[in-house]
């Protein structure tokens, strides 16, 4: 009965003994039993059994145990060889290599009886392949061709996209840098390739594994985030040209199949590296082999956006062209002669936009007309084929808390940018008549070539208004201001977004600046530094601060710019429906010249259909009341008011055709979105299509003009200039894209552009950012002290059987959702809450309010 007692009571610990002991003598002996394993079916025998016992997350899941035990290897490749002892082979492979590189690294124990300098890998025939083994590498690259057959040119390109930088990429390449040599026999040297692509693809699955860390919900809801990678997974296996490398990752990042990895993981574990086979333990070995860094961003990984521009898309320059809208079609318009602003963060690489004012000449009218000036760079001019493919592959520009993803490469993006210096810049401007109150009188739009004047700052330009400068020497930027400010109060009577949500709720923006070593590695995450701002997403209002409750004030410059920012969309607009649907349609050659742009709408708010109406009013009512009496609680009632009012918006949409375009968030008529062609690929289509459009013009009038040899002046020109063919010439390789599919007399210009195209890419593109800001505000969470305290703000309850609130933490500009222990909260009522737990690679937060 003691003895019973006993053993009840050290249960637990010998339980714990005994596996330990297990390992101890059974992992000597385990090398030499693997070598004389005569097949690979006891390897999968033992797979099943641990797989029983297979624990992920504390509890067994029916997923695990299928990956441990599911074929992977790609079936269009296995012909004459059954999967199951390829894929035990490729296993094999990949995992010694891994093994021997991590004990090169001296990353953690494992143990290694001493062996000889030859790994054998056995084959279902029983015969046996030999394979060098893998020697010490740098990450500097090799030749490729020095070696047939050379495993590592395989591998080469293989990992791009799998790790957020090149080194960590190289370091995956670098781990099969041996050479292996065929037998007599080729099928067998071809069965050994399949073994090297069968580890690659291992190796792969591996990051995939790691990649699945803090993904939530259902495999479903994960597909449909993923869902705007479906239509470019379209690898085949294996991969060889660097657009194939690309395709096949896409694919297996939309496919994200895990058995592989898995099982490549339970092969480490039979080596002696003794990692989880779980995410995490996946994750960890990618870190030990310094491929992922400590704060490798997952979810950017995931995302399935290319990451980095290969060696080739880096040495793209962007050429200067023959210009041939001014040396062709003369219609380039030289506007040299006007003050050309830009305006933009004093660290901004891309500058696509510009702003003038133009002063009329009005005969009879005592009082001064002015035409306001946006100018746009013309990008589209310097896009090569080559150029104009990484921008439909690429889609957006991605602003990310530790760096930029151009759509672009780097060394391209400065020419096609409006910089000053006194050199001439190509643009698509467009000039705009508005009348006192706003409104749109006449509208002109035309290829320019302009002259950037000042290249400024928000902050200089709001120093230049504070000082008078700008309603003095520099008047054209005190008359912008002035305009603005009649455009904002225009857009707010007819109801957007500013009027019905008059103080928005700031947000956090977190700026992440990562040191590097001597060596180029990265640091281990301790010299990190992590800034955070709060700024409101009101359009012109910037807030810095919001420790404490303070008037929502606009700032001047920022009010500027995004003013004319939507002037320029509204009246591309109406330009596009007022002049040219409106009128004839010209002819260029047998095609009728019609224009197609994008517009973006929004639909009033559903005020009746949602419950909750009343409540609102209710609410926007006393925000309103506590701001004319300048309240203590005006923000905070503010702040609720705008979280309240989000229930109630109507989703917006992408169309290209349609009666009514009305922008409700906005508050204007129309908007087609064209501003910024250097970061986003829908915008660059317009402008391809509105110069198509121009060009298209002038043909229709050289041909009523006899003087004209239209053969000879459009010698140089191709379909892909026009939208359609040559008027006079068929262009073979354009008019299959060109002609409509039924053969009819309909013809239509411009088919070669999808508009919607990227549209799901710029979505995914948002949730992104919103992502990786969430996992590093909560990592400069987890860096702060555990007994900080914040002031939030009660907005709502969004459960009250569990009394769970919506807070808004003001010092750290973040919405969260919190349980609290009573229901007697007021809308607007501050409290105290301090940090209980955070994990930002799960983006898990919990905060607990101070009593």
């Amino acid at each position: 009965m003691i003895m019973r007692r006993r053993t009840i009571l050290l249960g637990p610990m010998w339980n714990n003994i005994s596996v330990l002991l297990f390992w101890i003598c059974i992992l000597p002996s385990y090398d030499a039993w693997v070598t004389r394993t005569p097949s690979a079916s006891s390897f999968h025998h033992h797979c099943r059994m641990s797989s029983s016992s297979l624990k992920m997350g504390g509890k067994r899941t029916d997923t695990a145990k299928r990956r441990m035990t599911a074929r992977w290897y790609p079936k269009s490749d296995v012909d004459d060889f059954d999967t199951e002892p390829l894929e035990y082979d490729s296993l094999q492979l990949m995992g010694q290599l891994i093994r021997d590189k991590l004990k090169q690294e001296g990353s953690l124990w494992i143990n290694d009886p001493s062996r000889n300098n030859k790994m054998k890998i056995f084959h279902h025939n029983d015969t046996t392949t030999t394979i060098s083994n893998p020697t010490t590498t740098s990450t500097t690259s090799h030749n490729d061709g020095a070696v047939k057959n050379n495993a590592y040119t395989l591998a080469k390109g293989q990992f791009q996209d799998l790790c957020s930088t090149m080194e960590g990429s190289i370091q995956l390449e670098n781990l099969f840098h041996f050479d292996y040599a065929g037998v007599s026999d080729d099928e067998e040297d071809g069965q050994s390739t399949m073994i090297i692509w069968g580890a690659i693809y291992s190796l792969q699955s591996l990051c995939l594994l790691a990649m699945s860390v803090g993904v939530k919900g259902t495999e479903t809801q994960r597909r449909k985030g993923v869902q705007h990678l479906l239509v470019r997974s379209k690898g085949q296996f294996p991969p060889t040209t660097a657009a194939d490398k690309k395709e096949w990752i896409t694919r297996l990042k939309y496919n994200f199949d895990l058995s592989a990895g898995t099982q490549l993981l339970a092969t480490l574990q039979k080596l002696g590296i003794l990692y989880k086979r779980s995410a995490e333990g996946a994750k960890q070995v990618l870190q030990a082999l310094c491929a992922w860094q400590r704060h490798e961003p997952i979810a950017l990984l995931r995302s399935g956006f290319p990451i980095a521009f290969d060696f080739e898309e880096q040495q793209q320059q962007a050429e200067e062209p023959e210009d041939i809208d001014d040396t062709i079609f003369s219609i380039r318009q030289d506007l040299t002669h006007l003050k050309v602003f830009t305006i933009d963060s004093s660290t901004a690489q891309e500058i696509d936009d510009a702003l003038s004012v133009e002063k009329l000449v009005v005969d009879n009218d005592d009082d001064p007309k002015y035409r306001y000036w946006i100018h746009i760079a013309d990008a589209h001019r310097w896009c090569t084929k080559e150029l104009w493919d990484m921008a439909q592959e690429r889609i957006i520009t991605h602003y990310l808390p530790t760096h930029t993803i151009p759509m672009f490469p780097p060394s391209v993006v400065k020419n096609m940018s409006l910089q000053p210096g006194g050199k001439g810049c190509c643009a698509l401007s467009l000039g705009v008549i508005l009348s006192e109150k706003g409104d749109i009188i006449d509208i002109e739009v035309s290829l320019s070539k302009v002259e950037v004047t000042y290249r400024l700052s928000y902050d200089e330009v709001n120093d230049m208004l504070a000082e008078g400068v700008a309603y003095q020497e520099e008047w054209e930027l005190g008359n912008l201001l002035d305009m603005a400010k009649v455009l904002r109060q225009k857009r707010i009577a007819k109801g957007c977004m500013e009027g019905m949500v008059p103080r928005p709720i700031p947000r956090a923006n977190v700026d992440v600046t990562v040191h590097q070593k001597d060596d180029g590695s990265l640091d281990d995450g301790q010299e990190l530094d992590i800034s955070l701002s709060i700024s409101t997403n009101n359009m012109g209002a910037n807030m810095t601060s919001t420790t404490t409750a303070s008037d929502n004030d606009c700032n001047d410059s920022n009010l500027l710019v995004t003013e004319f920012m939507i002037l320029a969309g509204e009246a591309l607009g109406a330009w596009k429906l007022r002049y040219v649907d409106a009128t004839t349609p010209s002819y260029c050659g047998r095609y009728p010249n019609t224009l197609t742009l994008l517009f973006r709408k929004q639909d009033p708010p559903k005020f009746l259909q949602v419950p909750g109406y009343d409540h609102f009013r209710e609410l926007s009512s006393q925000a309103a009341q506590a701001a004319a009496t300048n309240a203590d609680n005006s923000a905070y009632l503010g702040y609720c008011q705008a979280w309240y009012a989000i229930r109630f918006l109507s989703p917006a949409q992408t169309v290209t055709w349609g009666k009514n375009f009305q922008h409700y968030g906005l508050g204007i008529d129309q908007y087609c979105q064209w501003t910024s062609p250097i970061r986003r690929l829908g915008d660059l289509q317009v402008h391809a299509s509105v110069k198509r459009y121009l060009r298209r013009q002038q043909i229709n009038e050289w041909m009523y003009d006899n003087s004209i040899n239209l053969t000879e002046r459009l010698s140089s020109i191709t379909a892909y200039d026009l939208g359609c063919p040559v008027p006079g010439r068929v262009d073979e390789d354009i008019i299959d894209i060109l002609d409509d599919d039924d053969n009819t007399n309909t013809l239509v210009v411009d088919q070669d552009f999808n508009y919607l195209q990227g549209t799901a890419l710029v979505a995914a593109s948002r949730r992104l950012s919103k992502e990786l800001q969430t996992y590093w505000l909560y990592e400069y969470l987890s860096r702060r002290d555990s007994e900080e305290r914040y002031q939030a703000v009660i907005l709502g309850c969004t459960d009250i059987e569990r009394n769970q609130y919506a807070v808004y933490v003001m010092e750290l500009g973040l919405q969260h959702k919190m349980l609290l222990d009573r229901t007697a909260f007021s809308v607007g009522e501050v409290i105290t809450v301090q940090v209980q737990s955070v994990n930002p690679t799960q983006e898990l937060l919990t905060l607990a309010p101070v009593l």
